[in-house]
Order: structure tokens, then sequence, then C-alpha cells
């Protein structure tokens, strides 16, 4: 801690006055070059010349930050002693009369302290409605039976997956799929036979797994794809660039320089080949079973998924 004072720590001044600070020191150190510049080609009237106080800087509303970290120290520096004792220290630490008072109070103190078991309490993320002492948050804490101040148990979110080299497994895949038949594993494969589409012929697509999404990243953000993903081949037009990537033109066109490979994703039809031989099987049991079932779910037997809450984001 930079000091003592606990409420001089959790609070930093930002916001309008951080600027104004920083603006009025800026111009007053303008203002001491100029008057050392004076001075100095002056020097035997140095007393004619003089340096115009800083102006004060006022108070606004909402121009403080508040710093968790050393409010979560302080309460787990009181753990194991009597919550009412902690509770009228903190209160005078922190005046509710005060803007930061108030918030530290409303946002930090009652958020972070289960005083009762409580269903509805901020910080309670564990899944078992009995044990109130667990939480998924480091900075929890609860009131036990003795009315003690307690810090929750932290539990981790998801159980560890184990690990997996995800490039051996597509690579093994094949740009094929395992999918289950009752309680057989089999082979699905997209179809490779030509297609005719409005009369027209086209070739069959040439197919492969990757492991996670390779493609736009922007839309990535919206989708999470730790899952299997097929790429189809694709030849197109390559355009002569620069050594920064940008196209070159020439009379208002770019340059044709051939064409070049390019995988795109898509979603094929699959369709069902030969059951897994026994070294395939081997190499199928020795996945670690999160990468199983993800491989699974691509398959055209995997059962469909239960259609999730699209506001479940705004839930506790």
């Amino acid at each position: 801690m930079s000091t003592k004072k606990l409420s001089r720590t959790a609070s930093e001044a930002g916001g309008r006055q951080k600027w104004d600070r920083h603006q009025s020191h800026k111009e007053a150190r303008a203002a001491e070059r100029e008057y050392l510049g004076k001075v100095e080609s002056d020097i035997e009237n140095y007393y004619e010349y003089d340096i115009a106080p800083i102006d004060p800087i006022g108070k606004y509303y909402g121009c403080y930050r508040i710093k968790s970290s050393p409010i979560y120290r302080w309460l787990a520096s009181r753990a194991g002693q009597p919550w009412s004792e902690v509770h009228s220290e903190f209160h005078k630490v922190f005046n509710k009369d005060t803007v930061v008072g108030q918030e530290v109070i409303k946002n930090y103190l009652n958020r972070s302290v289960e005083e009762v078991p409580n269903e509805q309490y901020y910080g309670k993320y564990s899944n078992s409605s009995e044990d109130f002492t667990t939480s998924y948050s480091t900075h929890s804490f609860y009131v036990d039976e003795s009315g003690l101040l307690q810090q929750k148990t932290k539990i981790p979110r998801k159980e560890p997956i184990e690990k997996c080299d995800t490039n051996q497994l597509v690579n093994w895949l094949g740009g094929r799929i395992v999918g289950k038949v009752g309680k057989q594993l089999f082979w699905f494969a997209p179809t490779g036979k030509n297609k005719k589409h409005r009369g027209l012929t086209t070739e069959a697509k040439q197919w492969k797994t990757v492991w996670g999404y390779h493609g736009n990243r922007s839309y990535m953000y919206y989708r999470h794809y730790n899952t299997v993903n097929f790429q189809y081949l694709v030849y197109e037009t390559a355009y002569k660039t620069d050594s920064l990537g940008r196209d070159i033109y020439k009379d208002g066109q770019r340059i044709d320089i051939g064409v070049q490979p390019v995988w795109r994703s898509g979603h094929p039809s699959l369709r069902q080949d030969r059951k897994l031989n026994a070294k395939e099987l081997s190499y199928w049991n020795s996945i670690p079973g999160f990468y199983q079932e993800k491989v699974l779910e691509v398959s055209p037997t995997a059962p469909p998924k239960p259609k999730g809450d699209p506001y479940g984001y705004m839930r506790y």
C-alpha cells in the first residue's frame, strides 16, 4: 500500500479532476521555464520577475476511481474476527455520507460479504444450493454461525481438461468424422460423387478437418469454436501485391498472376462409411473424453443440442 490510510489508498482521483491537475502542472512548468529564461537574460533585475501561483483544482462528482485490491486485502486480513467489529471499523474508514464511501460500501462491501445464506447473493456462484462457503470468485466472504467473518473457498469454474494433440487428431480424422450408430463407432465421410446443379455437373470438393475456426476472427469473437470443423479447397485468382500486401494496379486494373489454393469453411453432406477397426479403436480410446465428445457432436447421428437461452448472460 502507498499509505496506511485505507480510504486514501482505495480511492484514486481520475476523470476530469485528474486531467485538470495534469493541465495545471503543465502550465506551471511552462511558467517556470519562462521565468528562468527571463532571469537568466536579465539577472541584475531578477526581483522584477515572478511566477504566477497555480490555480486550485476543484473536486467533481464521479471523478474518483476505486481500487478494489486494497479493500479485499483489508477484508482478508480481518478473517476470523467478529463481523460486527469489522463492519463498524469499515464504516469508520469509509464515511457513508461521502460519494466514495457510498460507492465502496454498496459495490464492494455489500457485494463481497454474505451475512446469511442467500440464494440471490451477488457473489454466490457455487452449484450447490446448501454450500455457501464456496465461490468461483477469489474475493468472497461470509459470516459463519458464530458471527465471525470468513473467506470463502474458491472452486474452479470448470474441471481441468486433459491435454490432447489436436493436430494429430484432425490428421487422423483425415477429412472424416466419427459417429455412433447404436453402440458401434462408424466413419462418416463427405459425399465424394459429382453432383448436378441447374443442369451443370460440379466437381466433388476436397475436404479436410481442422480443430477450431480458421477464418474471420471478428466472426469467431461471437462463436465458440473449440471443436472440429470442415474446410474445402477452392482455387481463386491471385493478384500481384506490394511488400505491405496491398494490390498493385496497372491501368486501373489489378495485375493477375495466376491462381492460388484457398481453404474455405463449410458444412459437407456426410454419408455413413465402414466401422472403425481395432487399431483405430485403440487410438480413439486414447483420446480424452472431452475431445471424443467434441468429435461425436459433429456427426450426423449426434442428438440435437438443446436450444440455449439468448438472455442467459444477463443472469447470475
